[in-house]
């Protein structure tokens, strides 16, 4: 998996793009092939108490093009946060892609389309 970094306005502690790498090299059992994701950390505002923070991550394959974005005063929150998201994005993709789009028994109800009572 390529990773691409962008910080603007924010430099980026080596633990948090260690954490970040490792989370994300995760997901390669799930994306098979060729994935490029692309990390952008912003902070506006120079002090710590009052300053926003951000981190966005993108993530393309063929299965599709993952994104999430959080905000807060800790990136380290906010990275977690995002990586769970695109987790859950992820593996509802290939759940998708395994399984298809089958409805469970209990989303179709009755044969004949009316509700049994």
């Amino acid at each position: 998996m390529n990773i691409d970094w962008t910080a603007r306005g924010a430099s980026v502690p080596d633990t948090l793009q260690a954490r970040v790498e490792g989370q994300l090299g995760k997901l390669d059992r799930f994306l098979r092939g060729h994935c490029e994701a692309r990390v952008v950390v912003t902070q506006e505002g120079q002090d710590v108490g009052t300053s926003r923070r951000a981190i966005e991550v993108i993530v393309r394959h063929r299965l599709g093009t993952f994104a999430a974005r959080d905000e807060s005063r800790d990136l380290a929150e906010s990275a977690n946060t995002v990586l769970g998201r695109i987790e859950a994005q992820v593996r509802k993709a290939h759940d998708k892609l395994l399984n298809g789009r089958k409805k469970s028994e209990s989303m179709l109800g009755s044969p004949d389309g009316v509700g049994a009572e």
